[in-house]
């Protein structure tokens, strides 16, 4: 087995993934949601998600989006992650391809996750600071 830190790290990620995917392509009903996601989270994914399909809007990925962790602090039942994440993503039409709204940020975020039915679920998400464009978090 992975040792607990590693567990948050990759269920965070997976998070991550799942929102990418569920973005490119929104389904508010996908049945992923309430395996990576708890809470206020999950709500807001929830209402995002139904927003952009509702204006027939999705989210194009760039090469430049990612993230990369830089600490896990695990309490129990509770962990904390932070991130500095870079998103190079585009708010598309959906029917056209054709950008809506494109810019590139750097952001250093902080997660709370909690282990629920054995599993790491993201509630909550901060934005602690962010840049324009891609630089190092600070």
């Amino acid at each position: 087995t992975q040792d607990p830190e590693a567990e948050v790290e990759a269920a965070y990620l997976a998070y991550w993934e799942m929102a990418k995917r569920l973005s490119e392509n929104p389904d508010p009903h996908d049945p992923e949601l309430a395996e990576r996601a708890t809470g206020t989270n999950l709500d807001q994914v929830v209402d995002n998600l139904t927003t952009l399909q509702a204006q027939g809007r999705a989210i194009r990925f760039g090469r430049l989006y990612r993230h990369e962790v830089q600490s896990v602090e695990l309490t129990g039942t509770t962990a904390l992650v932070r991130d500095c994440s870079v998103d190079d993503a585009a708010t598309i039409n959906a029917n056209t391809g054709r950008d809506v709204s494109a810019s590139v940020t750097t952001a250093l975020l902080e997660a709370s996750l909690a282990l629920e039915d054995g599993s790491w679920r993201v509630g909550s998400i901060q934005r602690l600071d962010a840049w324009n464009g891609v630089t190092e978090c600070s």
